[in-house]
């Protein structure tokens, strides 16, 4: 089975950036590697979250992407749906083509899921055992985990959106959290050329696979 590389970390923090530049290193040394992504809202999340959205009591910002707002009273059993939702995203992305590629880029993962329930519901599901599953989850999936971090001023300068940045704004302050809790290698991409970043990502990988 491959390895698989998670890079978890808010829109604009570089993640996608640095996934291409491992995935190009990757080939060159005649690996062969896949870059996947999960969030949250796929499959039937995201065909429900279409149709809801169209009706008004279901309409709001918690979801920019759907532009819907579930309810408080129906937040816990969404939270159930969206966890329905990525097993086949994960079975397909991460199971299946463990053994079909020697390297796995994970340009989000679940623990980016996990966020993306947090900000999108905003409803504090750390202590659920949906949470317990998706972290038990993560540390089976992903070999190395590096949290990639962006401080406030370069999320801005990054994210010309207005919307974009409070959103990305919301998530930072969940991926600070998580990152604190379980204390990730975090490479901070605020004021590092990429080709810097990226060799720190090497050098972990290499001592890794040297101890």
């Amino acid at each position: 089975m491959s390895k698989t590389i998670c890079l978890i970390g808010t829109d604009g923090s570089g993640k996608s950036t640095l996934a291409r530049e491992l995935s190009i290193l990757f080939s060159s040394k005649k690996y062969r590697p896949k870059i996947i992504w999960i969030r949250g809202s796929h499959g039937l999340a995201s065909l429900l979250s279409i149709i809801l959205g169209k009706f008004k009591l279901f309409q709001g910002d918690c979801n920019p992407y759907y532009r819907i707002c579930i309810p408080m009273k129906l937040r816990p059993l969404w939270v159930i749906v969206e966890f329905i939702s990525i097993i086949p995203i994960i079975i397909r992305r991460f199971i299946i083509n463990s053994f079909k590629y020697d390297t796995i880029i994970a340009d989000r993962c679940l623990l980016d899921f996990l966020a993306w329930i947090i900000v999108t519901l905003r409803v504090n599901v750390f202590k659920s055992y949906i949470s317990r599953i998706i972290l038990s989850l993560h540390y089976r999936l992903c070999d190395y985990t590096f949290y990639i971090k962006v401080d406030k001023a370069t999320l801005k300068e990054r994210l010309s959106n207005q919307r974009d940045i409070r959103f990305s704004m919301r998530f930072l302050q969940v991926y600070e959290l998580l990152n604190s809790v379980l204390g990730f290698y975090t490479v901070n991409t605020s004021n590092r050329k990429v080709e810097d970043s990226l060799r720190l990502i090497q050098e972990k990988i290499g001592m890794m696979h040297h101890e």
